[in-house]
């Protein structure tokens, strides 16, 4: 059969924050530090913990591995100002918490903190659950004017320790901040599922099924986003090649209709069975304060409702923040060039309602999900925008 359904499916998120002097004076360390800022790149430094440990509330120190490439590559010093942010959970519980500590003095990967945590936050990687979080430098300049585009790192998770970093861009301006330039977290946030060709069938599957574990690589249906409660199998990076995991994954499947967390749920065959699946339909979006959108419906006759259901929303808040959820890959059966990426990410659409190459990854079809919006975060005394954007979508 011809090529049916194969939605992209991931919804615009923006995860931007504008904090006032008084939300900026729960902590501070040294403000000003920095000097006067002058920001036209990237300034913070990313650093995951080590694997598999946890600080929970009341700790005073953190255990660090290295920073990840992509960063500004500043060490931590005494009187640093940090972020630490629980990025995923499949627990449900830590994901989303964050809060602002101050560098008491530095000893090797040990940072000691000036005053104890107010909460917890984990790192695990195992078969069947996930937890990230990272630690991110903030620069305290005394002022600050933003030119010419920032662009932080995209989120990634390393497939051998689960440690993972990025997406976020955050600074602390004593005085006035001025806003002139352009601060792009778009597509930055967690990733989609990669679109996979596949004819087999699944036995006494249904095109409803809300999750279940896939055959992997004879797909029948395709494959979840990347959200706040883990991973699926293989993600959409960007290329024609996937970034694959064997840990972290979704406990209950890495397939079929459901959203996890904030992640979009996949596309599955209209008819599993019997159908080798050539019953196409849509992966969903990925959500953050709004609900993903539903994937297209199978293209059987009568039509079967078999598209992925949207990730879910999460409540950012003074308390908690989440990036973005990956879309779900729609299924695909005839296209061996499925993932023959020539171009990524997208631009905005110039052609509503036609066939263009700027309105996701160009190529003979892509039936990824694509990636979230990243976290912008801007903390200053007085705030001045001067022709400045910050955007923090989900990519197309």
């Amino acid at each position: 059969m011809k090529n049916k359904l194969k939605f992209l499916g991931n919804l615009a998120v923006v995860g931007l924050f504008l904090f006032s002097a008084q939300v900026m004076a729960l902590t501070c360390a040294i403000p000003g530090k920095d000097g006067i800022g002058a920001v036209s790149a990237n300034v913070n430094t990313y650093f995951p913990p080590l694997s598999n440990t946890t600080v929970n509330a009341g700790a005073s120190t953190l255990s660090l591995a290295g920073a990840i490439a992509g960063g500004a590559a500043t060490p931590i010093t005494t009187g640093d100002l940090l972020l630490i942010i629980q990025m995923q959970d499949s627990s449900g519980t830590l994901a989303g918490n964050y809060e602002y500590v101050q560098v008491a003095s530095v000893s090797g990967g040990t940072v000691n903190l000036a005053s104890p945590l107010t909460r917890s936050y984990a790192q695990e990687f195992s078969a069947t659950s996930l937890r990230t979080y990272q630690v991110i430098r903030v620069p305290q300049y005394s002022s600050a004017t933003i030119t010419g585009t920032i662009t932080p790192p995209a989120w990634s998770v390393d497939p051998a320790t689960g440690r993972g970093a990025g997406g976020v861009f955050v600074i602390d301006v004593a005085g006035t901040l001025t806003m002139s330039g352009t601060i792009n977290a778009s597509g930055r946030g967690f990733r989609g599922g990669f679109g996979l060709n596949g004819t087999s069938n699944r036995a006494g599957g249904t095109f409803s099924d809300l999750n279940y574990t896939p055959t992997l690589p004879n797909i029948n249906g395709a494959l979840k986003g990347e959200g706040t409660g883990g991973l699926s199998n293989q993600l959409f990076n960007g290329t024609a090649t996937p970034v694959t995991y064997t840990s972290g994954l979704y406990p209950l499947g890495t397939a079929g209709r459901a959203g996890i967390g904030n992640a979009g749920g996949a596309g599955n065959d209209g008819q599993p069975p019997t159908g080798n699946n050539q019953f196409n339909s849509g992966g969903a979006g990925g959500a953050n304060a709004g609900t993903g959108g539903t994937g297209g419906d199978s293209w059987i006759t009568p039509r079967n409702v078999a598209g992925g259901l949207g990730g879910n929303a999460v409540a950012n808040s003074v308390a908690k923040i989440f990036l973005g959820g990956g879309g779900g890959a729609g299924s695909s059966n005839n296209n061996a060039g499925a993932n023959a990426i020539v171009s990524y990410p997208p631009t905005a659409v110039v052609n509503p309602g036609t066939v263009n190459t700027t309105s996701g990854a160009s190529g003979p079809v892509s039936s990824s999900g694509a990636a979230g919006g990243g976290i912008v975060i801007l903390r200053s005394s007085t705030f001045v925008n001067v022709g400045g954007s910050i955007s923090a979508n989900g990519f197309n």
